[in-house]
């Protein structure tokens, strides 16, 4: 925020009418020379003037005696300096930093708004670089300028080139989450996913956008695993963004249970296990039962074929006393030195097999 001041009308009684106005200097002088940025209004003395209409001159320079005593920033040499440096890293990275600079001063003295060409983000992001806040001054000096300047001028690379896909027609940047009769329109298929005390919740966030992703009807969290309703719930949802609250979930003390629970109620799904053992089959050489066709409802289709697939922590894998109780198991090749990949990493790879497997039935059965 800048510098503004009030000014009451002579001739009036208490505060009387209240007006704004702020000090303009010539584009490179207001930023060079005035230094007025503040966190707050609440941070300005509070000071009144007489407004005469016939001598807005003699406001002018009242507005100018207040900014200059109450300017905290940093000098106009530190100032000069951060904007040469920042403008040879903006040119580096392909950006015209004199353009830049003109829709910065542009989007504070006139009514044009943000250019859109860069956007709101990137253009506060230069102006707060050129103009730290009075609070930060001790921070500023004490970095390193160029550091600083290179940082600043990636993020505003990065801030203009999400405006400008976020302007794009044709790039989808919004969930399509509510229907015409305001239900999540999301497909649901006869997958399952198995969490077998999987220890970061960060992946297993990750394995909930993927699960909604591929249209997975439930996923259970065993043992120690972070889940929506328990512990860890909070980073759980900083990667899901949202996908922990979609996709349905329960939690089981042990993966044994989970197992006999699946035996049960979902009789007709294939338990397949992830995991890199001898008896393990390429993910790709088996046959997962299902379809693409209809939506999954586990209290009235509890007997439909589908696949469960279970994962398994992130250093000990799955279980070892719960292999043995699963259908099949399934691995990806590994080409370098690393026996694995990530837990997280694994899951989109076979459950998009599966999702295409079932896309070949149905295109098969439609000729």
């Amino acid at each position: 925020m800048y510098h503004r001041a009030r000014i009451v009308s002579a001739g009036t009684s208490g505060i009387g009418t209240t007006r704004r106005s702020t000090f303009i200097a010539s584009r490179r002088k207001f930023w060079v020379t005035t230094s007025m940025q503040f966190n707050s209004y609440s941070k300005l003395p509070d000071k009144t003037f007489k407004w005469n209409e016939s001598r807005p001159e003699e406001v002018s320079i009242r507005l100018k005696t207040v900014l200059a005593s109450t300017s905290m920033g940093i000098s106009e040499e530190e100032r000069k300096k951060r904007i040469d440096i920042l403008h040879e890293s903006l040119d580096s990275l392909g950006i015209d930093s004199n353009d830049l600079e003109n829709a910065a001063f542009r989007s504070i003295t006139t009514t044009d708004g943000y250019n859109q060409e860069y956007g709101k983000s990137a253009i506060r992001a230069y102006r707060t670089f050129v103009n730290p806040r009075p609070s930060k001054v001790d921070t500023v000096r004490s970095e390193n300028v160029n550091v600083a300047a290179m940082r600043c001028a990636r993020q505003i690379d990065f801030l203009c080139k999400r405006h400008r896909s976020h302007e794009t027609e044709w790039v989808r940047h919004h969930d399509n989450l509510v229907g015409d009769e305001g239900n999540l329109k999301r497909k649901q298929f006869h997958i399952i996913l198995v969490l077998d005390n999987i220890r970061s919740a960060f992946n297993v966030g990750s394995i909930f956008r993927t699960a909604d992703a591929c249209g997975c009807c439930k996923v259970i969290t065993t043992g120690i695993t972070p889940h929506p309703k328990g512990a860890g719930a909070e980073k759980v949802a900083k990667s899901a963004l949202g996908a922990d609250r979609i996709v349905q979930s329960c939690h089981f003390e042990t993966t044994k249970e989970a197992i006999n629970y699946l035996r049960t109620k979902r009789p007709n799904m294939l338990l397949v296990g992830m995991e890199t053992t001898k008896l393990s089959k390429k993910y790709t050489e088996v046959t997962y039962p299902g379809s693409m066709n209809g939506d999954s409802d586990e209290e009235v289709d509890n007997l439909t074929p589908g696949t469960v697939l279970v994962l398994g922590n992130e250093v000990t894998g799955v279980d070892t006393t719960i292999m043995p109780k699963l259908d099949v198991m399934v691995e990806i090749p590994m080409f370098g030195s690393k026996n694995s990949l990530n837990v997280a990493s694994c899951a989109p790879v076979v459950l998009y097999e599966i999702l295409r497997q079932w896309e070949e039935t149905t295109d098969e059965k439609l000729k």
